[in-house]
């Protein structure tokens, strides 16, 4: 947040300067015009370079394209699944720099991950420096009526709507809560996102019976809306009806899917080290 303040505050002032000078020159020119007309103009103005300025520092979620440039040197990273608590605290800080208020407080995501703590997947380097997450959650019958339903919101998903470890194999539907890499819009941000993407379908592969599964997903940035369009998923709950007013999309895996998925990830970054502890030790 205060890189993106920094970022808006160089932006604002500069163009803020920029039409200054110019509505000095028009003053000039159309020196009849009363003052109050003029204040009218300068505000209106102002006011759409600090909207343009805020909107156009916000940080993104994942990066828009996964293009790298060849120039930057990959990072070696690695995948971990049950995520160790102190990556959790930090997932869930990114979250909240991203989603703002629509992200989980650390105290409701600590209970789903107690409740079974597959749901939590980190990305890191090898030298321990945090980069991404993405959380899955396998519903039961309940939480998934509940979810599509759209009478509640991602933080009011109970421990109890989430599986067991043991019972996560025989998930039917599963929640996509949320996905971030840090410096989304960085090439090695970018690269990032074709790691996590690449573990993302492993994942999926490992826990779930992936032929038929249903993975849910809201689309709360517009990124990740388009994420979400570009893989098939459809919107199966609409805003309007929603107490979270975002979209609901569904999409039914398939092995095929699963592995097109890999496939354009590793174009585009060497797939991290992949530590996945079976649920069965639970």
């Amino acid at each position: 947040m205060r890189e993106r303040t920094r970022n808006f505050l160089s932006r604002f002032v500069a163009i803020f300067l920029i039409a200054s000078g110019l509505l000095s020159s028009f003053r000039s020119l159309f020196s009849g015009i009363p003052w109050e007309c003029w204040f009218t103009v300068y505000i209106t103005v102002y006011g759409i370079i600090g909207v343009w300025a805020w909107i156009t520092t916000r940080p993104e979620h994942l990066a828009p394209t996964l293009v790298t440039d060849s120039r930057v040197i990959e990072e070696k990273a690695i995948l971990e699944v049950p995520a160790p608590y102190k990556m959790l605290v930090l997932a869930n800080k990114h979250a909240r720099s991203i989603y703002g208020r629509d992200s989980i407080p650390l105290e409701k995501v600590e209970k789903w991950w107690l409740r079974n703590p597959f749901v939590e997947a980190v990305l890191y380097k090898e030298t321990g420096e945090y980069l991404g997450y993405f959380d899955v959650l396998p519903l039961t019958a309940e939480g998934e009526k509940l979810i599509e339903s759209g009478k509640i919101k991602e933080r009011e998903i109970s421990p109890e709507c989430i599986l067991s470890p043991l019972k996560t194999k025989n998930a039917n539907t599963v929640y996509l809560s949320g996905v971030a890499v840090k410096d989304a819009g960085t090439e090695n941000g970018k690269m990032r996102a074709a790691k996590l993407l690449y573990s993302l379908a492993c994942y999926l592969e490992y826990y779930y019976k992936t032929d038929g599964l249903r993975v849910l997903a809201l689309a709360a940035t517009p990124v990740g809306e388009r994420l979400l369009k570009e893989i098939g998923a459809k919107i199966v709950s609409p805003k309007d009806v929603r107490k979270d007013k975002h979209d609901l999309y569904e999409i039914v895996l398939t092995s095929e899917l699963l592995s097109q998925i890999k496939s354009r990830a590793v174009k585009r970054a060497e797939p991290p080290i992949l530590l996945f502890k079976p649920s069965t030790e639970y």
